[in-house]
């Protein structure tokens, strides 16, 4: 439900009694902007399943206002995030925290080199140790594309440069570049460490 916190709670309840009527199995997801992780436990358990973790959010993207004021852009103080934590911890029913054995705990994932923790755990990596990707030039890519979805980008920073494309489509794409952004020998794909011709003209990478 968008904007969870504008209707009154006791509609959201006879809500949820109606549709766990309906289909026992459905999940009732709440965007709840609030500021306080305490003040997400009276949605909980008589409301939602479920619900974005805001004020988390707030904390790593900054002010949804603005640009840059988060822990992700090197603003603000990580000790909040001990903070925040712990207070989520503390505020929410035991049940809303994810169990030792349930599938997607850390310690789980933190076993399996291929879990989405450790994906994310590369990528971070990755940017740490690639200093285009954290600062230098940065411009959109120009691209052809098959469909709607695909987005690119180049960053450089001294001899580096590195071209970054995406699909945020659920389908494979075709792109194509009109003229490579930068010269290069080879071509080496950071994430799986595999190795590429230097591009030239009418060659395909797939």
């Amino acid at each position: 439900m968008d904007t969870a916190t504008f209707p009154q709670q006791e509609f959201l309840m006879e809500l949820r009694q109606d549709v766990k009527s309906a289909n026992p199995d459905a999940l009732l997801f709440g965007e709840t902007w609030v500021h306080n992780p305490s003040d997400m436990r009276k949605y909980y358990v008589d409301q939602f399943d479920a619900f974005f973790d805001l004020p988390l959010y707030e904390v790593l993207q900054g002010n949804r206002d603005f640009n840059g004021d988060g822990i992700l852009a090197g603003e603000g103080f990580p000790v909040l995030l001990t903070t925040l934590f712990n207070e989520e911890a503390e505020k929410l029913p035991r049940e809303a925290i994810n169990g030792p054995l349930d599938g997607i705990s850390v310690e789980e994932q933190d076993l399996n080199r291929d879990s989405l923790l450790n994906y994310y755990r590369n990528l971070i990596d990755l940017r740490k140790s690639h200093k285009a990707l954290h600062e230098g030039d940065f411009e959109v890519a120009e691209l052809e594309t098959s469909r709607i979805g695909s987005w690119g980008f180049v960053s450089s920073s001294g001899d580096e440069s590195i071209l970054a494309l995406y699909n945020f489509g659920s389908d494979e794409q075709e792109v194509v570049l009109d003229e490579f952004p930068f010269n290069i020998d080879e071509l080496i794909d950071l994430i799986t460490e595999n190795g590429f011709p230097s591009p030239t003209p009418g060659i395909e990478y797939k």
